[in-house]
């Protein structure tokens, strides 16, 4: 049996972001094929934590600099690694833990497939001259060898496949957008309107816009606006979490389950993004499947929004506070596009999409 190594810094039962949720995804269908005896390697996670389909192995720190830099679990990664003896390693998202895989990798007869998790992936690095942004510039130096050096390279976009072009000099192996369960939850729309913001509290995702936009729409009646993420610094947020509270239309839900999550937007009719920039968000595919329309401050997928059928990119604060009037005012358009995001989030981010990643991972 091929063994196999998934690797990222943190595994979903503690870090609940979209890449490590796609990699727990793709672990249990890769153990489920019988073809693998898989591994799922990580910093971070829950240690009661048991996957039934597959081993998961921590990652332990080995002094109190580790915190700061992936590069410090060098050691520690390639003697576990050693002592699986992987045919094959499949990294997601870029950091020091890709170079040393590429590394293990080489000299072991192994393939690296590296997936891309992020747009920041694969454009260029801003330096910070500070000690945290010297350590941040070394893990970033060190995953930038195995972008080099990787056997296989999987963008989520072909913006990150153009990105990986014309920043690193490589082409993406294949272009394979993120995959989800069809939705279990009956998708029923009902009054009030639902605004739906689902993210962790922190500056790349502005939660202010979203807050903004509550106030600004007060005067609309049967329109309910929620939140769900972490709530961030209680230090960097307070005042935010108190404009909250201080507003009639808006609810706070914080941290939620992924069941929750997709309870919701079964139930909503505009989900919004307030993002700077993000890989491939999961939220949108969810919201999709829903029949749920995406409102993008700054974010698109490959135009999926541009083109106006599944969705809207607003490019501006005031036009986000129009597309979303817009939309209020025509429910039936509203509707319309919520019928065609199902449709096309079916057909292009089903659990399907999981064999083409399959002949990749095989090297097919």
């Amino acid at each position: 049996m091929t063994r196999l190594c998934i690797l990222l810094g943190g595994h979903f039962s503690d870090v609940p972001g979209g890449a490590e949720y796609q990699a727990g995804l793709i672990a249990d269908k890769l153990a489920k094929t019988g073809e693998f005896e898989v591994f799922y390697l990580a910093r971070a996670m829950d240690p009661a934590c048991r996957p039934g389909h597959y081993q998961l192995i921590q990652i332990k720190q080995k002094n109190r600099l580790n915190r700061y830099a992936f590069v410090f679990d060098a050691i520690e990664l390639y003697r576990v690694l050693s002592d699986i003896q992987p045919d094959i390693i499949y990294q997601r998202g870029l950091l020091a833990y890709t170079g040393i895989a590429a590394y293990y990798a080489r000299k072991n007869d192994c393939r690296l497939v590296f997936h891309i998790a992020s747009d920041l992936d694969v454009t260029p690095f801003d330096k910070v001259y500070t000690a945290s942004g010297l350590l941040k510039y070394v893990d970033r130096m060190v995953g930038e060898y195995g972008i080099r050096r990787a056997g296989a390279i999987v963008a989520q976009t072909q913006q990150q496949a153009d990105f990986l072009k014309a920043h690193h000099g490589r082409n993406a192996t294949a272009v394979i957008g993120n995959f989800h369960p069809l939705p279990m939850e009956k998708i029923c729309k009902r009054e009030p309107v639902k605004i739906i913001w689902v993210a962790n509290l922190k500056p790349n995702k502005r939660p202010e816009l979203f807050v903004r936009l509550a106030s600004d729409l007060q005067y609309w009646d049967g329109v309910r606006f929620i939140m769900i993420g972490h709530p961030g610094s209680l230090q960097k947020y307070s005042a935010l979490h108190k404009e909250i509270n201080n507003l009639r239309n808006i609810e706070f839900f914080g941290i939620q389950t992924l069941g929750e999550v997709n309870k919701q937007l079964a139930q909503g009719h505009i989900f919004i993004n307030t993002s700077i920039k993000e890989g491939f968000p999961n939220t949108f595919v969810q919201a999709w499947m829903r029949e749920t329309p995406v409102i993008s401050v700054e974010v698109d997928l490959d135009g999926l929004l541009a083109n106006g059928d599944i969705g809207l990119l607003s490019g501006s604060y005031d036009q986000l506070k129009k597309d979303v009037e817009h939309l209020l005012k025509e429910p039936a358009l509203r509707k319309e596009m919520g019928l065609k995001a199902r449709n096309y989030a079916v057909a292009n981010h089903s659990p399907a999409r999981f064999e083409e990643l399959l002949r990749v991972i095989r090297g097919c």
